[in-house]
């Protein structure tokens, strides 16, 4: 018995009688592997020149491959076709579901579906209707909705201002003949108030005469006020007793000037100053403590001392309907101006107008009247030389000093003068 032969095992057996029936010889054992590789390659190359013979065109092509004939009736519209330029009820509905027009938030640019649409304004006609709720309070007897110009949106050139008072028993609103245009709408009611929402009405330049967009329907909830309070502190820690906080609405960089984020008008304080457009004023107690009430939602700035030119660096508050507490304010080492007004023989000067500003600056103001005895005593004044314009209308006599002011106060401990002739 051939030992080798046993040792290749069975699949030596099958590669050795493989090549003696396509070669048509007797192999060594030890070759099987070789020759199997051979004859396998011959049958290849049989293959290949067979292929090459029958053509590619034997097997059919994708181009040739017969499709099944498409009915004349498949996908066919039996439905009536829109006038040009006319879209029909349920394209509307469809396209109108893709994107609301009514946003709670300032809208740059359409949204959904008509983002790839260009915005047409200024055309007549636009409605907002709507349904007026209330949560967290009972319904009013009477409430007022407003419709402004949006602060940044485009398109809000074009808008108006308008107002809807309700009649008792009323629960909807619907403010009619409005230019297409962007809005802001908002509710209000005694202790009572809506966010603003963006509204736009408009048509899209690639549907002309299409009507459908220049309608939109807003449900508003009325919620009560807020409530918002802190304290301000000295350098030292003492309170700062009598001194005036503001609430200053906080516009968004990139709306027009002198549109406030809440409708109101300019006001000047006690000391002289001018409160910005919409804000709200209150005062320190003598505790150091402050207290705004029936504050509507939304951003605001909290501006201490001067609603313009604050004291200390403005603190962000963000009104929802919940109560709020402001962080603590300490004031920065500030100066304190006490000044009696004289005339030319010397005699105190009572009911005199005094108004100084911060030279140079333009950061600081007042504006205050002396007492019977021509005095007076203005505190929380920033550090820095002052000017003082003094006018006695009754008498008709003017002074003007200028003063450098310090948190020490004078070196002498005196209270300055000022003399008018």
């Amino acid at each position: 018995m051939d030992m080798r032969q046993h040792s290749q095992g069975p699949r030596a057996k099958r590669e050795f009688k493989f090549a003696r029936q396509v070669t048509g010889r007797q192999p060594d054992r030890g070759s099987a592997s070789p020759l199997l590789l051979a004859s396998l390659a011959i049958l290849l190359a049989a293959g290949v020149a067979a292929w090459f013979l029958m053509g590619p065109e034997r097997s059919p092509s994708p181009a040739q491959t017969v499709q099944p004939e498409a009915s004349a009736d498949a996908g066919a519209d039996d439905r009536p076709k829109p006038p040009p330029g006319m879209m029909r009820e349920s394209d509307l509905i469809a396209l109108e579901a893709k994107g609301p027009r009514t946003v709670g938030g300032i809208e740059t640019r359409p949204a959904g579906g008509y983002e790839s649409f260009e915005k047409v304004f200024g055309a007549p006609g636009g409605t907002v209707t709507g349904e007026i709720r209330v949560a967290g309070a009972e319904y009013p007897e009477a409430w007022t909705v407003t419709i402004e110009p949006s602060l940044v949106a485009e398109g809000r050139a074009e808008a108006i201002t308008k107002t809807f008072v309700s009649e008792p028993g009323m629960r909807t609103f619907e403010l009619r003949d409005l230019p297409l245009a962007a809005y802001r709408l908002s509710a209000s009611a005694p202790g009572l108030t809506t966010s603003k929402v963006e509204v736009a009405l408009y048509q899209v330049a690639e549907r002309p005469g299409q009507r459908g967009l220049d309608y939109v329907t807003v449900d508003l909830t009325l919620r009560p006020m807020a409530r918002v309070e802190g304290f301000v502190r000295q350098p030292s820690g003492e309170p700062a007793s009598d001194l005036a906080v503001y609430l200053v609405p906080y516009v968004v960089p990139g709306a027009d000037a002198g549109t406030p984020d809440v409708l109101g008008e300019a006001g000047g304080n006690e000391a002289g100053g001018t409160a910005a457009a919409g804000s709200i004023e209150t005062k320190c107690n003598s505790a150091g403590s402050y207290a705004f009430e029936n504050v509507p939602p939304g951003p605001w700035m909290l501006h201490v001392g001067d609603a313009i030119n604050p004291l200390a660096s403005p603190i962000p508050v963000g009104v929802q309907t919940a109560d709020q507490r402001v962080d603590d304010v300490v004031l920065p080492p500030l100066a304190t101006l006490e000044l009696v007004v004289l005339d030319h023989l010397a005699r105190p000067c009572p009911d005199v107008i005094l108004t100084g500003y911060l030279r140079g600056k333009g950061a600081g103001h007042f504006k205050v009247t002396t007492d019977a005895t021509g005095r007076i005593k203005v505190p929380y004044l920033t550090p820095g030389p002052w000017r003082i314009d003094a006018e006695d209308p009754l008498m008709n006599q003017k002074g003007r000093g200028d003063y450098s002011l310090t948190p020490e106060g004078p070196a002498d401990g005196r209270i300055r003068e000022l003399h008018i002739r």
